[in-house]
């Protein structure tokens, strides 16, 4: 959320801001996906039809929209909020480049926006999401979010247990996407980075031989990888979101549903498919392109000596092979994965856009395909969670709280990051605190 929702007198008259973001886990918001105004009765609905002309595509899936609305505090805040709903709904229902119009037409409530609250500055919080993809809950307290959690857990495994559930926290505004992936220069020279610091700091990496486990070691201390973090504990996701230090005003906590059938290990073949691709670069922005067989000699070369694979499973590999997201447990070798209970999500090679991860194989570890049988019909959850994106919004009121309620829980910086100088960082702000 844009930094600059704070409170100020506007011609001698206090302002407010009312600030609504989308949710749109494919999409990062920009600067060119933000928009502010001044409230004014005659020209407010011009203004923001204006600027949805612009922002709305063919593909809903790709509408991401950062509004910031100043009004001084005597405007009524329903009344901001139902012309920003009447301008979107008008326009997903007249727009020529929008392809679901008849489901849009048949459910008025095809978006909603609704608030999640507000902050120290009081300025007001709301969301634009599509109830047909997402289900939003405002988190206000750990109790009512664990609750919910455990509720989610036994309605989705009611039947088969076949569901194992993760968190990831982070901020709203941010797609769903392993870390390299926000950086081209970086995933160009992967091979590169990865190398030069193994090769500087040999004895961070004991089990040199074991790639996945390097990997997962150099994303622990930070570095971008083809790793999106995940944990089996709702707790640390939660502190993570919270622990954020970006300028964003909303943080979240995303639910990913593993199938445990399908969940890989580290000798996996699959895995390791994808993780040889850290071993080469796997696309290029110079010299007028990327040769894709050269690609894809190198890269078996690399597999052959990875992996005693036959040479009929050599060669059934192809790129489309290569363009996968698995669960892989890790190795609980590295203290801060104990810690964190940390799993990953490993993410290949997008077939049609190397410079991009195939967000959409990664969202569907978020959005999960439930078989729901007649006997189970009454749940309530059940036929909800199918096939929808679950988000946990953070209420900015009570960051504060829920950050200070974890750590008399025993989630804090020295429980989440193991090392010295972590665990003095974390007691050093404890005690200033207290003495304060």
């Amino acid at each position: 959320m844009n930094e600059n929702c704070d409170n100020k007198k506007n011609n001698g008259e206090e302002t407010k801001k009312i600030c609504i973001e989308t949710i749109n886990p494919l999409k990062t918001i920009t600067e060119d996906d933000c928009f502010e105004l001044n409230y004014n009765q005659d020209t407010f609905i011009d203004e923001v039809n204006e600027f949805l002309i612009k922002k709305i595509t063919k593909n809903l899936d790709d509408f991401k929209v950062n509004i910031i609305v100043t009004c001084d505090l005597s405007i009524n805040e329903d009344e901001v909020i139902k012309t920003l709903e009447k301008s979107l709904q008008y326009y997903c229902e007249h727009d020529k480049r929008i392809e679901d119009k008849e489901n849009i037409k048949k459910d008025k409530n095809y978006f909603k926006i609704e608030k999640v609250g507000s902050d120290k500055n009081k300025n007001t919080y709301y969301v634009i999401y599509n109830c047909k993809r997402y289900i939003y809950e405002v988190l206000n307290n750990i109790e009512d979010y664990l609750g919910n959690c455990l509720s989610m857990s036994d309605d989705i495994n009611r039947d088969s247990n076949s569901y194992e559930l993760y968190y990831h926290g982070q901020d709203l505004s941010y797609d769903l996407s392993a870390s390299i992936f926000r950086n081209k220069e970086l995933l160009e020279h992967e091979k590169d980075l990865n190398s030069s610091v193994i090769s500087r700091l040999p004895s961070n990496f004991p089990n040199y031989n074991s790639d996945l486990f390097n990997l997962v070691n150099l994303r622990h201390f930070s570095q971008p990888a083809r790793l999106f973090d995940i944990s089996y504990n709702p707790l640390i996701g939660l502190y993570f979101a919270l622990a954020s230090t970006s300028t964003s005003k909303l943080k979240s906590v995303y639910i990913c549903f593993s199938e445990k059938d399908k969940e890989k290990y580290e000798n996996d073949l699959d895995v390791i498919k994808l993780v040889c691709l850290t071993k080469l670069k796997t696309f290029s922005e110079k010299d007028g392109g990327f040769n894709r067989v050269q690609f894809m000699t190198k890269y078996k070369k690399i597999l052959e000596k990875a992996y005693p694979i036959t040479e009929q499973e050599l060669n059934k590999i192809d790129e489309n092979s290569l363009d996968q997201v698995f669960f892989v447990h890790t190795p609980l070798s590295n203290p801060r994965i104990l810690q964190q209970q940390g799993a990953f999500l490993i993410v290949g090679r997008n077939q049609e856009h190397p410079e991009n991860q195939n967000t959409k194989k990664l969202l569907k570890y978020f959005t999960p395909t439930i078989p729901i049988k007649d006997d189970v019909s009454d749940s309530k959850n059940l036929k909800l969670l199918d096939d929808k994106t679950i988000v946990y919004i953070i209420n900015p009121e009570f960051e504060q709280t829920l950050l200070k309620h974890l750590d008399s829980l025993g989630y804090n910086k020295a429980l989440i990051y193991p090392d010295l100088e972590n665990i003095i960082s974390y007691l050093v702000d404890r005690l200033s605190n207290n003495e304060n």
